[in-house]
């Protein structure tokens, strides 16, 4: 009787991954979510957006080269949707995640894609921040500095983010939010804290490419 159980127990556990495995996929780079609005993350997870685009009016910008998009509006049954209401939108199964307070949107809502999607997902965007640069001036006959004075200049730098996908946490992509993300990969943790601080530049985003080969998360398709 024992046995009879035990088999019959294996064979609905068999079928059941076997069941699993085909309504589920690897979320990797190649993985192509269903295009349309999201509201909240977890509509992301399960791949099941809120709003599909054929049902909207929407204008937007899209730009390949910083992997952003931009929203001027969407109108959803005669009705202006709230972009605040937005979590995320997906474009060609790309998803693309609502920047808040971004300083250089001006009227227009931001969003940036998801370069790395995994188990932590990566995401990037471009912002121009005014700051004060000393400047001298020198006299060509000694060399001597004459004049010191400050200036403001636009200089643009790279915020980037991570993803956990389980959870929807977005936290800021550097070495010590990421060793919190890790701790069940003991020798990926050590690598990292091993890393000199010139080679956090280099290498924390390779750690972040082999850790997602390591833990898998799957996806519904």
């Amino acid at each position: 009787m024992k046995l009879y159980v035990t088999l019959v127990f294996y064979t609905f556990f068999l079928v059941f991954s076997l069941h699993a495995q085909k309504d589920s996929t690897i979320l990797s780079k190649n993985f192509l979510f269903n295009d349309g609005i999201y509201t909240q993350f977890e509509q992301l997870k399960a791949n099941q957006p809120a709003i599909l685009w054929d049902s909207v009016q929407a204008n937007l910008f899209t730009n390949p080269q910083t992997f952003t998009t931009k929203i001027d509006f969407i109108i959803h049954h005669a009705d202006t949707l709230s972009l605040d209401s937005v979590w995320g939108v997906v474009l060609a199964g790309i998803p693309y995640i609502r920047i808040e307070d971004h300083p250089n949107s001006g009227e227009l809502t931001y969003f940036a894609g998801l370069k790395v999607r995994g188990n932590i997902s990566y995401f990037s965007y471009p912002i121009t921040e005014q700051k004060i640069i000393p400047i001298k001036a020198y006299n060509p006959v000694v060399g001597n500095a004459y004049l010191q004075t400050t200036i403001l200049k636009d200089v643009e730098h790279t915020v980037e983010k991570m993803l956990q996908f389980e959870t929807g946490d977005i936290q800021d992509f550097n070495r010590i939010s990421f060793l919190k993300w890790i701790k069940n990969d003991e020798g990926l943790t050590k690598s990292v804290r091993d890393l000199s601080e010139a080679e956090v530049q280099e290498k924390l985003f390779k750690c972040l490419l082999i850790y997602d080969d390591r833990h898998p998360v799957y996806i519904h398709n």
